[in-house]
Order: C-alpha cells, then structure tokens, then sequence
C-alpha cells in the first residue's frame, strides 16, 4: 500500500551529495578538455644554482594536489609564477589552504560568490574552454556528425550524461549558426609559441627579469592560439 511505499522510500539509502574538493575540480577541467596544466616548474631557482636546503624543487605539477605555496610574499614581480598562479587562485576560490600553520583537517565547503566567478572569468577556464589545436574538444568539433550528435557528445565528456530538453535548445540556439561550414578544408594546425623562462634567483632583481614575467603574466592570461582547422 502506499504507507509501506512511503516507509520503505525513507529508509532507502543512497549516496551522500557533497561538492567537489578543490583539486578534484581543477583536475577535472583539464580532464574533460584533454589539455595539460603546463604550469612552471614549482621553484624559484629553475637555474638550481642555490643549494636545496634554501630552495626547494616541487617539479612541474600535473594534478591539483601538487600545487602548494609560490612563497612569494615579497610580492616581485619578477618571482610570479603566472601559470601555477591561476591554477591556485582556482583552487583558493573552492576551500584549498596554501599555508597550514594549525592541524586543520576539514575545509569551508560552504558557497561563495568568488567560486561562480573564478569559473565564469577566470584563466584557467579560459584556457580550457579554447578550440585550440591541443583541446579535446577542438576534435568533436572537427568530427563530420550532425550538431545534435556534437551536443550529445560534449555533454557526454563533461557531464557524463545526454542533455535534457533545455539544455540542447540552448546548446542548438548557440551552435547552430555557422555549423556546417566550422570545418576549414585548409586549416593548418596553430602551435603555441614557447615561453621565455630565464628568470631564476640569481637575475630576478633586474628590469629585463621583470619584463619577461610581464609577458609571461600576459601569455598565460590569453591562454592557447586558437586551431586553425576550426572558423570559431
């Protein structure tokens, strides 16, 4: 009977919903795009020059959980590490500690209005969302499949399931314009330039030292060239 329904339906067990840790996002936005973090080496002295006891090496990090302190509390421009940066600022926005002075083993998981807006505006969703030649998703657009089937498969990559009714209207109002001549027959592949990275602790304090990270601030907020195979 329907009491019995209604009996049974509160004792059911199911899983516990509960958001994202901060690395576990950060690591998934690169997942769904296919991109790597291509971050800087974790170290102010990538010369190595300074002996390890002064200055540690943490290597290039490739998942959330390998980032830590830029320990640049002197504030120099010339020690940013803009890559690593954006990735962190990401993390702090969700609950992420960078100095762990006091034995604290949970974090703040309450929302806040800096989380929607580090995902709205900030670098590295910037950089993942770019149809540039080293994205996942620059090769379902290049696919020869009508448009529903490229909604269905972008969804599937990033939420793991098909669109509802809503959502592939938008998808469609979005994307339908232009769709069939996306592909350009002539396309060359578009490489991302390499980045000048000869600032280390032995020259930091000089002008030229401050312009490369300048630049390099720059290079990171722009993200990756777009493909050229693709007319986005």
């Amino acid at each position: 009977d329907e009491s019995s329904e209604s009996s049974a339906g509160r004792l059911f067990a199911s899983p516990k919903r509960r958001r994202m840790d901060a690395e576990q996002i950060v690591d998934s936005l690169f997942a769904v795009s296919g991109k790597p973090m291509e971050s800087e080496p974790l170290t102010l002295d990538p010369e190595a020059r300074r002996p390890v006891t002064t200055f540690l090496n943490l290597g290039v990090p490739t998942r959330g959980w390998e980032l830590t302190s830029l320990s640049n509390e002197r504030d120099r421009p010339a020690l940013a590490l803009p890559v690593a940066q954006s990735i962190i600022d990401v993390l702090a926005a969700f609950g992420w500690r960078d100095a762990r002075p006091n034995p604290i083993t949970e974090r703040e998981s309450y929302p806040t209005v800096l989380q929607p807006l580090t995902l709205a505006h900030g670098s590295v969703v910037n950089r993942v969302c770019q149809l540039s030649d080293n994205s996942e998703f620059t090769e379902l657009c290049l696919q020869d499949v009508p448009l529903d089937r490229l909604i269905d498969d972008i969804y599937l990559r990033i939420l793991s399931r098909l669109p509802n009714s809503d959502e592939r209207a938008m998808a469609e109002a979005l994307l339908a314009e232009g769709y069939e001549q996306r592909r350009l027959p002539n396309g060359q592949f578009v490489m991302k330039p390499p980045l000048r990275t000869a600032v280390s602790w032995s020259n930091h304090l000089s002008a030229e030292a401050t312009t490369i990270k300048l630049e390099l601030e720059k290079a990171a907020r722009a993200g990756d060239p777009p493909s050229g195979r693709l007319d986005a």
